[in-house]
């Protein structure tokens, strides 16, 4: 791989996602009839790549693939050519997996945008000899997710961290309450959730009392429970939970420097959600839409400092997390996960409009 770019690495899932249109989400021992069929590429891995392809960085796609000729045409498709977008997906360290199919991802999606989802794990979760080295040289930024081995997650975890890469992980599908009691949290620099997420993670390691309860908590009431999850990491962990119409928050790790001192203090924040120009229609994949964005905005700014990991100005970090909030708004007005994801120049263009 070589590009004078920013590099991301994605270690994550490739599916193939099925997408069955129905009124509303099916109940328990309820049978509805679905009005359409779509079968779409997905998987947090590939979406997340495709984000940040979509956001103008070249990204490393780290997965796996049936060895069927299913498999290959999705590898194939996956490194096609993005219009409109200066970033590009590589395949190289995407396996084509012997006897295993791809996995695949059942998607019932509803009139009103929501989503329910069943993932079958296929060539994500089967056995693979790990690459050498785990983390190139010239990768800036790891993005990882739960769709994939835990052992592998923390593996690339650890070599990217003893690499100065910038580490960034959404723990979904959630990890138990064993498993997040016992992650590295010291090799995490970025932990991005949503609010459900937010509140699994708070129970498991802050407590139940004043935990979020539920999705009409009030922005400043996630900002203050993150910063309790904040300081029980103890570990400069930083955090950014997004809250759907109502945005986003963040929690990050700061350094000032007084009277020829450097300390380590965090700062917190909100921002709201991006104007729809249209109805909702979809919000599958707009998690991994606002990840891969991000990581793309991170890794430029890295690519513009002369140190690997030069302190953020608030002004620059507020400006990527706008784009991240646009990218989603787009996101969710059109069907489909890595379909629904726009070039930087579109995206940047609707921001004018929606943070003038």
């Amino acid at each position: 791989m070589t590009s004078s770019r920013p590099s991301v690495l994605v270690r994550g899932s490739i599916n193939i996602d099925e997408f069955y249109s129905v009124q509303d989400i099916v109940r328990p021992g309820q049978t509805i009839a679905s009005r359409s069929l779509k079968k779409l590429l997905g998987g947090k891995g590939a979406n997340q790549a495709k984000a940040v392809a979509c956001a103008g960085a070249d990204v490393l796609l780290d997965g796996a693939v049936g060895g069927d000729d299913e498999g290959k045409s999705v590898k194939g498709k996956l490194c096609d050519y993005i219009e409109g977008s200066e970033g590009k997906i590589i395949g190289d360290r995407i396996v084509l997996a012997e006897g295993v199919s791809t996995g695949k991802a059942v998607i019932q999606l509803a009139d009103d945008g929501e989503n329910c989802i069943i993932i079958l794990g296929g060539a994500n979760t089967h056995p693979r000899p790990d690459p050498t080295p785990l983390i190139p040289d010239n990768i800036t930024h790891l993005l990882l997710a739960n769709e994939i081995p835990l052992d592998s997650t923390l593996s690339y975890l650890k070599a990217a961290h003893s690499r100065s890469a910038t580490t960034i992980f959404n723990p979904s599908p959630m990890l138990s309450a064993e498993a997040l009691r016992a992650f590295p949290f010291d090799q995490l620099e970025w932990l991005i959730v949503n609010q459900g997420e937010m509140s699994t993670i708070y129970d498991s390691l802050v407590g139940k009392t004043d935990s979020i309860s539920d999705s009409e908590d009030s922005p400043e009431k996630v900002i203050e429970n993150a910063l309790a999850l904040y300081k029980k990491l103890d570990c400069k962990t930083s955090i950014l939970c997004t809250l759907g119409g109502q945005g986003v928050i963040y929690v990050r790790s700061i350094s000032t420097t007084s009277s020829g001192t450097d300390t380590e203090n965090v700062e917190s924040g909100h921002l709201p959600a991006a104007k729809l120009l249209n109805p909702i229609k979809d919000t599958t994949g707009a998690g991994d839409c606002f990840m891969g964005t991000f990581a793309a905005g991170m890794a430029r700014l890295a690519k513009n400092n002369s140190e690997r990991k030069a302190e953020v100005s608030k002004e620059d970090f507020t400006d990527v997390l706008k784009t991240c909030l646009v990218a989603c708004s787009m996101c969710v007005e059109k069907e489909g996960a890595q379909d629904s994801y726009h070039p930087i120049s579109a995206v940047e263009e609707r921001k004018k409009q929606t943070f003038a």
